[in-house]
């Protein structure tokens, strides 16, 4: 299973340097809290749909990261539209009434939820977690001159990293398992379902703390103190054509901020 996992490639964007991706990742969430508008929102749109293109990584998979949010996105419509009392009556009815500040809101929310699971997901899918801590070490190099031991932030992060698709895969093994004994997490009335989640998340924080138990004694024996020393053979891209990603970026930006005109939508 691929989701939440690194896939290897010779993509643009598997051969940037992590330090790159890291600072391309919280432009695009730079981007995203910038739309105010519908054309805006088109423009960013269109703009991670390139980014997403130039991983070569099926769109399937990044589907699959919105699909995991449908719940929330259905939670958070229903409570836009019944505690959000906001702009103009667009319909009213004896048991509900819909405003137009309620509508917006959902898209704006909706819209922002996706941008940021799609720009984790080609964030995930192209580094490595060990990339990603060395990427992240390289911005906290200033906070060793204050005397803040960062070896062990970075160890930490990279236990976590790792855990991350561990967790999922754990949880989907264990979930198709407890379906064939009859435990459905996923159908059924409410009642059932909350029947059915011990016989699930029982032997999950089981695994967890089976993995965890073992990488600490992998780390101790094989004395993971820090990652100053970590070298990856990767052939990385020249920084020309780095700049040019950076520029597609900012590219992204100046479009988006140039499409919120006066008329807002949020």
């Amino acid at each position: 299973m691929q989701l939440y996992r690194y896939i290897a490639g010779q993509s643009i964007f598997h051969r940037l340097r992590p330090q790159i991706k890291i600072l391309l990742c919280l432009c695009s969430f730079f981007i995203m809290f910038s739309v105010r508008s519908l054309p805006a929102m088109y423009v960013a749109s269109i703009g991670l749909c390139v980014c997403l293109w130039q991983t070569r990584i099926p769109f399937k998979l990044y589907g699959q990261f919105i699909l995991r949010l449908k719940w929330l996105f259905l939670f958070l419509a229903i409570l836009y539209l019944f505690f959000l009392q906001q702009g103009e009556i667009i319909l009213q009815t004896t048991w509900i009434t819909i405003y137009s500040g309620a509508l917006a809101q959902i898209i704006r929310v909706s819209f922002q939820l996706t941008y940021m699971m799609l720009t984790a997901a080609w964030l995930m899918y192209t580094t490595t977690p060990l990339e990603l801590i060395i990427g992240i070490e390289s911005y906290l190099l200033p906070l060793k001159r204050f005397g803040i031991k960062t070896e062990r932030v970075l160890l930490l992060l990279f236990i976590v990293f790792r855990f991350i698709p561990i967790l999922f895969s754990d949880f989907e093994e264990l979930r198709y398992a407890q379906a064939s004994r009859g435990a459905h997490i996923y159908e059924g009335n409410l009642q059932k379902r909350i029947q059915a989640l011990p016989a699930l998340f029982v032997p999950l924080f089981r695994a967890t703390l089976t993995h965890a138990t073992r990488n600490a004694k992998m780390l101790v024996a094989r004395r993971y103190d820090c990652f100053s020393n970590f070298k990856i053979n990767v052939k990385y891209l020249k920084k020309i054509i780095e700049y040019g990603i950076i520029l597609e970026f900012i590219a992204i930006l100046l479009a988006v901020l140039w499409f919120n005109y006066e008329g807002f939508l949020f």
